[in-house]
């Protein structure tokens, strides 16, 4: 359960961040090209604050789910790992756009603003920027919109949040701050054999229909995503 973690505090995030870092550096193919990256990174916090989670979808010939859970946070700290994930992951030299529908966020980010808050964060983001070399531009989308990236990356935060509890997530995506997951879920995943077309076909309808995807089905998902 994600309830109860009275004893955290916002100062454990990075601790929990790299922690989870290397644990999906352990299990998902990291990226090896300098090409462009596309990531779409979002916060998500069950009051504010609260235990929260970071959401990071990451495009470039394949694409990355990347997301961890907070034991206590709030959205700004939230969403500024979801940043740091995104330079985390890519390879040095690379160029990488980060879309966010938080005009804060890409604001200290492009440096258009200074960081007032989070300034753990913000200097731990500097210092990887400049030690990878990557060419780094910012694009605002608005949240809840139906824009595939950011609706994934919303979900991605949202699971964060909850630990992994993709039940508690999908009650959480009902909640008025945020939205259900939806068919975005299920972008880029390409079937590799008729059992695996009739599965994503089917997830689909049930995902049309509003019923969340169980434990199973979600690691079925993520597995062939992860195979690209």
């Amino acid at each position: 359960m994600f309830y109860g973690c009275a004893v955290a505090t916002p100062d454990d995030n990075l601790a929990e961040f790299h922690a989870r870092m290397a644990v999906l550096r352990a299990s998902l193919p990291a990226p090896m090209r300098a090409e462009p990256y596309v990531a779409d990174a979002d916060g998500a916090c069950i009051g504010n604050p609260g235990p929260g989670g970071w959401g990071t979808f990451l495009q470039a010939d394949q694409q990355w789910d990347l997301w961890g859970h907070l034991a206590a946070t709030t959205n700004n700290r939230a969403e500024a790992l979801a940043v740091l994930g995104a330079i985390e992951w890519v390879p040095a030299g690379a160029r990488l756009t980060i879309r966010s529908d938080s005009r804060i966020t890409l604001g200290v980010l492009n440096r258009s603003m200074k960081a007032r808050a989070n300034t753990d964060i913000w200097l731990e983001i500097n210092r990887e920027l400049a030690s990878k070399s990557l060419t780094l531009t910012t694009e605002w989308v608005p949240g809840h919109a139906g824009i595939s990236g950011n609706e994934r990356a919303d979900w991605l935060a949202r699971l964060g949040a909850t630990d992994g509890d993709v039940a508690a997530a999908v009650a959480l995506g009902r909640s008025p701050n945020a939205r259900a997951p939806t068919l975005a879920l299920l972008d880029g995943l390409v079937p590799h054999d008729d059992w695996e077309r009739n599965f994503l076909r089917s997830i689909a309808n049930q995902l049309r229909s509003g019923r969340a995807l169980s434990g199973k089905q979600q690691a079925i998902v993520d597995r062939i995503r992860a195979r690209g």
